[in-house]
């Protein structure tokens, strides 16, 4: 049986925490869901992330689960 490709989407999310120290940063997006980012996320600057920072993720659906790929 042929594997299904992932699906992509944008969700909007706000920068709700950032720790340098760790490479990371958390975000939550209009429905109240959270998402850690790393400075490894493609697209991703965590110099000019800030609390209140507002970013567009892009996100994949794999085996049922979203998955953030890449932040603009």
């Amino acid at each position: 049986m042929p594997q299904e490709s992932p699906r992509l989407a944008d969700v909007h999310a706000t920068v709700i925490e950032v720790l340098p120290s760790l490479g990371l940063a958390w975000l939550q997006d209009d429905e109240h869901r959270e998402w850690a980012i790393t400075r490894s996320t493609p697209g991703v600057n965590l110099a000019l992330l800030q609390p209140g920072s507002k970013v567009c993720l892009c996100v994949q659906s794999v085996d049922g689960r979203l998955l953030p790929c890449s932040c603009h």
